[in-house]
């Protein structure tokens, strides 16, 4: 845990009767979970006590506005406190008498980024200082092997690791993992606000488990099953929480003597059934040649030329005078 103090002065000088505010630093950029310590500086009167104070702290962004801190003649108002920062934000009671306003806030998250200001109603006039705090996520997802093999029919491991937060719930974290390769995109895992999302179709439903107990030590270990060379191919796990989002990715490799095996076979009966087809239609060809011609169907089929019909005419008039001769 990561703690840092920031020194927000707003020197006061009383101007007839006025106190005017002038900050040392306007802006400060911290980081998600991240414990701060804000100050604000006034001049107190020697005259006045505690009890003629109002303290009045309170933030803003575009899209909330809370009140971190309220004190009514020197005493604090539990209820006016914003629910989202009850036991984050916590002030120094002993430094109030000098004329200090000391906040200390503690697991600051992306939502916490906004304007801090605090106003102080004393009996002459207000001290009004304000600054900014940009508060940014940093998460890391990295992958346990770039590189993974496995045998057919058998099981493989894939893990990566992500940068959790102390004292934060899985309810703000969703996981999505996936598989890629040049025949298809499958969903592999997911979890959506810490639960399990349960995968009712497609290639790995019943194949994939992971280990939830590792899950809150930014683990996410998959337990794949009953692999197969289809299984081969790129794995991608993107994390997403409150205080950002990555990703990362992996390689399975299917294979083994069982695949090659199989290949084999595979090879083998594509071989026989193209040299049946071969032996097939060749065969078929060498029926054909050697199958005897029929002349006459042939001639119905193709009409005599000029010269093959005169032929004819002249071989009928010889056959016509052989039979008178005879006769």
């Amino acid at each position: 845990m990561v703690s840092r103090f920031l020194l927000l002065m707003a020197l006061s000088v009383c101007v007839s009767g006025t106190l005017v505010a002038k900050v040392a630093n306007s802006s400060y950029q911290a980081e998600v979970d991240e414990d701060l310590i804000m100050e604000w500086t006034f001049t107190p009167r020697p005259d006045s006590s505690l009890k003629d104070l109002y303290i009045f702290c309170y933030m803003f962004n575009p899209q909330k506005y809370s009140v971190l801190l309220e004190l009514r003649k020197g005493a604090e108002v539990p209820e006016g406190q914003a629910k989202e920062f009850v036991g984050i934000v916590q002030y120094d009671k002993e430094v109030l008498r000098e004329g200090k306003i000391r906040l200390h806030v503690s697991s600051l998250r992306t939502e916490d980024s906004g304007w801090y200001l605090c106003d102080v109603y004393p009996e002459y006039g207000n001290n009004l200082g304000r600054f900014y705090i940009s508060v940014s996520g940093t998460l890391v997802v990295n992958v346990g092997h770039r590189f993974n093999q496995a045998e057919l029919g058998q099981y493989a491991t894939l893990e990566w690791t992500f940068t959790p937060r102390p004292h934060r719930s899985l309810k703000n974290l969703n996981i999505s993992c996936r598989m890629f390769n040049h025949q298809k995109n499958s969903v592999l895992f997911e979890l959506h606000e810490g639960v399990e999302v349960p995968q009712k179709e497609g290639e790995f439903v019943g194949r994939v488990h992971y280990d939830k107990e590792v899950l809150k030590g930014g683990r996410i270990r998959l337990h794949v099953s009953s692999l197969r060379i289809e299984d081969s191919g790129l794995y991608l796990c993107e994390v997403d929480t409150e205080y950002g989002s990555s990703s990362d990715e992996c390689f399975l490799i299917v294979s083994g003597k069982t695949a090659l095996l199989v290949g084999l076979i595979l090879w083998t009966v594509a071989a026989l059934i193209g040299l049946l087809c071969v032996c097939y239609f060749g065969s078929k060809r060498l029926l054909r040649a050697l199958r005897p011609v029929d002349y006459s169907s042939q001639a119905k089929k193709d009409p005599p030329s000029l010269s093959e019909s005169m032929l004819l005419r002249s071989l009928q008039t010889s056959a016509d005078q052989q039979r008178e001769e005879s006769n």
